[in-house]
């Protein structure tokens, strides 16, 4: 790295220049006395020898000769020593890798160029020859040359910049001296470079100074002797704390002997060491630092300097640590999800193992959580979500793990556990807890699990498995009413494997045109004519024939499938009903089942306008109406809203299998319910149950009293017609009937039935009478 040049260096190479143009002049003077002497002596002797007397004989002549040769000799030899001492001074000089050199006349023609000149101009020596030396040079600096003897004083220092030849200025710093000759000998060196090197001191100075590491040097005894702001920002030591100290004053005490152990031999082998370490700072805290330790050696490989630089990890080992429970936690609940909890039961199935324990693992699913996320907002069903965890939590030992899958399904892990007994009586605990009211959003919620119970490694060796199991067990809770729990067995694993197969079977059955509309005509009990038509579904499945829609039903509403197959129904049934309505019939209403996932999640208004559209209705003869569950009940006012849409169409609502469900008689009167329809179970004991009796009474008896029609489900015997009679039931319908029919026998009971159905006694009442009254409202 080159420096410019020191004003010692300058007296020194000016003193050599000096001393060598000092020598030549005396060597000049020395010999023009020697040619003097060497004319003038033999002339001198000569006319001595013409005197009379000669004050000297040839034998003095001999001796004064001979001294005169010998101070001459002890001279030239003075003379040639001083000399040879001044050619090694300026060919030290001259060999320097820095230096260069320029002869040049006293008009200013180059004579001479080293090579260094030549490659900082970017010429060769042989092209700068003969030019002015004006082509490398500011002629300013040089315009007294050819008109005074001195352009410049010589051995001045002097700085300035040569022309290159791609026309770059370089920054040069020259001394100029004399030569014999009416010559002149300019010493040049390179700036530029300098300047560079002292530009990168200055950065060097300004990261130093502004890095956000901190940075600390020591000797080769390890004691400080410098640090940048940083590390007084970082620690609060100041630099004149710490210069001299040994940095063991930061030592945390968090690493052992071994530690530092390795890291000097990091040191020493490899010269630098890098890892994470706990510093200390000045007020006591501890703190997690990444630090990096390089040795640095002199030219002969010894220690001089150990350099550290080091910044405080504090907030990315938090940030760290807040990603790896993101990455392992529930975002919403903070237990445990999937891959936390994977994990834990993988090491419980290994504790159990070693120990030869049990492990009961419970699968939890939140009954009819769909349908309050989907009625009263995500907002609400979060919050119900996070009382759930906190409620879970609090039923279980400290030990027992607690995840969440997903959604609203959730595990615990309970370890050592001695029988079922205590699995039933977890069971039983959880779902006492989970199942007392709530208050979300003002709003008082109730929900329940169904828990799904398996055991290690009875029921599932690995985490697959069990998991497995205890889902499978899950959904037999489900089916058997719901708000309970079921141990596996082999029998639910059949259903769970039944559940899959069912669901890739519908999804083939939508593609390859495998469902079917069936139709069970609705008779009126004033007229016997038939005013209506239910639409119900079945499955053409190429394997087991023709499958109800109880088998699949449940698992599309899970799978969200219902979703497309109850588009399909919807415009399946419109397209019949314009069918009818071309062939002539009268046939009043079509009712097609729609789901509540329906109702509140998919947009079913926009659905059924379209297929309303594309088929001309409600026509004259033929309308549209949809049959919902009771649990709609329960989602005000997302339900109201839509079937208020529906009802603005022209579709008529019913209740499907009333009195089953969520009845609630203040609920009822606000939604938009045009019939009733009293389930089968009820019906089908009219003959000989006096409670069915009672209540079917009641329901017509209060259905009428809200100004809704009745229809009654499942008659199949006359002693059922009978009593249907005497409470005024409006409509009904059941296998008395007829069963559900495809549509050209669905077809041929209409033409068959045009004007009536002949087999059933018309009731003959007033225009007044309660028959009258609520046929207008079921047609």
């Amino acid at each position: 790295m080159t420096m410019p040049l020191s004003n010692f260096e300058a007296q020194a190479h000016s003193e050599a220049f000096g001393d060598a143009t000092e020598l030549q002049d005396q060597g000049r003077l020395l010999l023009t006395l020697l040619w003097v002497v060497a004319l003038l002596l033999p002339l001198l002797v000569l006319a001595l020898q013409w005197l009379p007397h000669p004050p000297f004989g040839p034998p003095d002549w001999a001796l004064f000769f001979a001294a005169l040769l010998a101070l001459m000799g002890l001279g030239l030899g003075t003379f040639a020593g001083r000399l040879r001492r001044s050619e090694q001074r300026l060919q030290r000089v001259l060999a320097q890798p820095w230096l260069g050199e320029l002869v040049f006349s006293a008009h200013g023609l180059l004579l001479e160029v080293s090579p260094l000149v030549a490659r900082l101009s970017g010429y060769s020596a042989l092209d700068l020859s003969g030019h002015p030396l004006s082509d490398l040079l500011p002629a300013a600096e040089f315009e007294d040359i050819g008109d005074k003897p001195t352009p410049v004083l010589a051995g001045e220092l002097r700085q300035t910049e040569m022309r290159c030849q791609d026309g770059q200025m370089l920054a040069v710093e020259l001394v100029i001296n004399p030569l014999p000759g009416e010559r002149w000998q300019l010493l040049l060196r390179d700036l530029s470079e300098g300047q560079r090197s002292q530009q990168h001191i200055r950065q060097s100075d300004i990261v130093f100074d502004n890095a956000r590491e901190a940075i600390m040097i020591t000797d080769a005894q390890a004691r400080v002797t410098t640090v940048n702001p940083a590390f007084t920002t970082i620690t609060g030591y100041t630099a004149d704390e710490v210069i001299g100290l040994n940095p063991h004053f930061q030592n945390s005490g968090r690493h052992d002997a071994e530690f530092f152990s390795h890291m000097w031999q990091s040191l020493t082998e490899r010269g630098h060491w890098q890892g994470e370490i706990w510093n200390r700072r000045k007020n006591g805290e501890l703190f997690p630092s990444w630090q990096t330790i390089s040795a640095v050696k002199n030219a002969s490989g010894q220690v001089e300097n150990y350099v550290a630089l080091f910044s405080d990890i504090h907030s990315l080992k938090n940030a760290e640590e807040r990603l790896h429970h993101l990455a392992h936690h529930d975002a919403l609940t903070g237990l445990p999800n999937r891959l936390l909890f994977a994990n834990d039961l993988a090491r419980s199935i290994e504790r159990a193992k070693r120990g030869g324990k049990s492990i009961a693992l419970l699968f939890l699913d939140l009954d009819h959580f769909k349908l309050i996320n989907d009625t009263m907002g995500h907002a609400v069903g979060d919050k119900l979500l996070h009382e759930i965890a906190r409620r879970l939590r609090n039923s279980v030992r400290a030990q027992d793990a607690v995840a969440r899958l997903g959604g609203d399904e959730f595990t615990v892990a309970l370890e050592d556990v001695g029988s079922p007994d205590d699995a039933a009586s977890m069971a039983h605990k959880i779902i006492a807890a989970l199942s007392e009211p709530m208050q979300l959003e003002g709003n008082q919620v109730t929900i329940s699990p169904s828990i799904g119970i398996a055991f290690y490694p009875a029921d599932g060796a690995c985490i697959e498995d069990l998991t497995r199991a205890a889902d499978a067990a899950m959904y037999r809770a489900k089916q058997h009413g719901r708000k309970t729990f079921a141990f596996y067995s082999t029998e639910i694993m059949a259903s769970a494997v039944e559940r899959v197969l069912i669901e890739r079977g519908l999804r083939a059955a939508l593609s390859e045109q495998q469902l079917e509309l069936f139709y069970q005509p609705q008779v009126d009990m004033t007229s016997g004519r038939i005013v209506g038509m239910e639409a119900l579904l079945r499955w053409h499945h190429p394997e087991r024939g023709l499958v109800q829609p109880d088998a699949f039903i449940g698992v599309a509403e899970e799978t969200g499938l219902i979703s497309e197959i109850g588009r399909w129904v919807i415009l399946q049934g419109c397209r019949q009903a314009k069918l009818w309505r071309e062939q002539g019939f009268k046939l009043g209403y079509l009712w097609v089942n729609v789901s509540p996932r329906q109702i509140l999640h998919n947009g079913i208004e926009d659905s059924i306008a379209q297929a309303m559209h594309e088929n001309q209705l409600p026509g004259d003869s033929i309308k549209l109406g949809i049959e919902i569950t009771e649990s709609l009940l329960q989602s005000m006012p997302q339900s109201v809203e839509v079937l208020s849409k529906l009802r603005g169409l022209g579709v008529r609502i019913a209740i499907d299998d009333f009195g089953t469900g969520f009845s609630s008689l203040g609920l009822l009167k606000h939604l938009p319910i045009d019939v009733i329809k009293i389930d089968k179970m009820f019906v089908r004991h009219l003959a000989f149950d006096g409670d069915s009796q009672a209540i079917t009474a009641a329901m017509i008896s209060m259905t009428h009293t809200l100004g809704m029609g009745v229809v009654a489900e499942g008659v199949e015997t006359s002693e059922q017609m009978d009593f249907l009679r005497e409470q005024h039931c409006d409509i009904v319908q059941g296998f008395l009937f007829g069963a559900p029919l495809n549509v050209p026998q669905a077809t041929m009971v209409l033409a068959r039935h045009r004007d009536g159905w002949p087999d059933l006694p018309v009731q003959q009442t007033g225009a007044d009478g309660p028959a009258e009254q609520t046929r207008g409202a079921a047609a």
